[in-house]
């Protein structure tokens, strides 16, 4: 690699480090190998509470780890809070990572848009730089604030940052193709979607039929409980039984909170490492991704991708997706017929579509179709051409990324 490519420089400025036990870290951690390490330098404002988020062992990227302001708490003391951390420890971190920026010849700044101590950060730090800011966004930052009880008055605040962050940016990386669409038009920026990743060696071909239990996989974290919940009301309503056939539901998580008033079928498998889970989601037969219907969080479903549906498909089963018709999820499978959708809310309808998802020589073509969509829009080698578009970058070998 020639002296020339490496004269651009970013600093990697997120609340996760590259790493592979949290998901916005494994997403990160497969974009950061795209790049020399020589061309980033880290700057990862962590949750405290976060002991176990490192940067993964075989990464040889300069970093520096800061403590992120509390960002959570009863909504009673947020007003307090979220001002002690927009005129306090934000300017104070932006400060110190500005030096950073000087020292290490930082010449472009690529910041993940995740909680508003990010959204005040990549500003900040922008603005004390003056170097370009690229932005990452992996979920609207309603879904945050709402979730850490943010006052009303600091969400707005926080509303006209993000909004100034992102009308800044010379590229903007998106978690979806109609979240890069609708971004675009609202803050006139350029948009690309990047989407998680997986090498080729990762694919698996489709197992032969199981002809015992009925296995649904689920992965990954559990935003959408209530429609978890009616997953598992609508299976105690058959009694744990489709067409004849006992019914399992096995969870691969960190943790999950049951609620059941009678006999279930769950088995709590534990978190693995995404080869491990791709490898044992790949012997059962449904793998089910459920999204919200509430309306209180249809930005979030119209515009969020959940990575779980990746590596879904890369396990070659049939994949059920449980969500609004209007979600990026729903849009990628009506387009290319590549899973079973279940839109609606009734139990009736989620049954049918079990039911659906668990004869094999129907849903043949849903696998094949998947298997293309992964190809073309999930592997590596598409994430990389996406990746260096949004950081307006050549790919290495084609001439100098200056």
């Amino acid at each position: 690699m020639g002296s020339d490519q490496v004269q651009r420089r970013f600093l990697l400025l997120a609340d996760l480090p590259p790493c592979g036990n949290y998901t916005g870290g494994i997403v990160l951690d497969s974009l950061v190998r795209h790049l020399p390490a020589e061309m980033l330098f880290g700057c990862i404002v962590l949750n405290p509470a976060l002991t176990d988020a490192r940067f993964a062992s075989d990464l040889e990227i300069n970093h520096r780890f800061f403590e992120k302001p509390k960002e959570w708490g009863p909504s009673w003391s947020s007003l307090v809070r979220e001002l002690a951390s927009e005129f306090f420890h934000v300017p104070r971190l932006a400060d110190e990572i500005s030096r950073i920026c000087k020292a290490e010849r930082i010449t472009d700044i690529w910041c993940v848009l995740q909680g508003q101590t990010m959204v005040r950060l990549a500003n900040a730090v922008a603005d004390r730089t003056g170097l370009p800011l690229f932005t990452q966004i992996w979920d609207p930052v309603d879904w945050w604030l709402r979730d850490h009880h943010v006052n009303s008055f600091s969400r707005s605040r926080v509303h006209a940052d993000y909004a100034r962050a992102l009308r800044r940016s010379r590229g903007c990386a998106t978690a979806s193709i109609p979240m890069a669409r609708e971004y675009g038009k609202k803050f006139g920026v350029r948009t690309i979607p990047v989407m998680h990743g997986l090498p080729q060696s990762s694919l698996l071909s489709v197992p032969s039929q199981n002809f015992g239990a009925i296995r649904i996989g689920i992965a990954g974290q559990l935003y959408a409980r209530r429609e978890f919940d009616e997953l598992i009301a609508t299976l105690m309503e058959v009694n744990w039984h489709l067409a004849g056939r006992p019914v399992e539901v096995h969870l691969f998580s960190k943790d999950i909170t049951i609620h059941a008033d009678g006999p279930v079928q769950i088995f709590f498998r534990g978190w693995r490492a995404q080869s491990d889970l791709i490898r044992e989601l790949s012997v059962l037969d449904i793998l089910y991704c459920p999204y919200w219907f509430d309306e209180k969080f249809a930005d979030e479903a119209r515009n969020s991708f959940p990575s779980k549906v990746t590596t879904y498909f890369a396990a070659g089963r049939t994949v059920l997706f449980h969500g609004p018709a209007y979600s990026s999820v729903a849009e990628l499978y009506y387009e290319h017929g590549c899973g079973v959708v279940c839109s609606s809310q009734k139990r009736s309808d989620l049954l049918a579509a079990l039911m659906k998802a668990a004869d094999e020589n129907e849903t043949a073509k849903f696998r094949e179709n998947a298997r293309v969509v992964l190809n073309d829009l999930f592997t590596m080698d598409a994430q990389k051409r996406a990746f260096l578009e949004f950081l307006d970058l050549k790919p290495f070998g084609d001439g100098a990324n200056l």
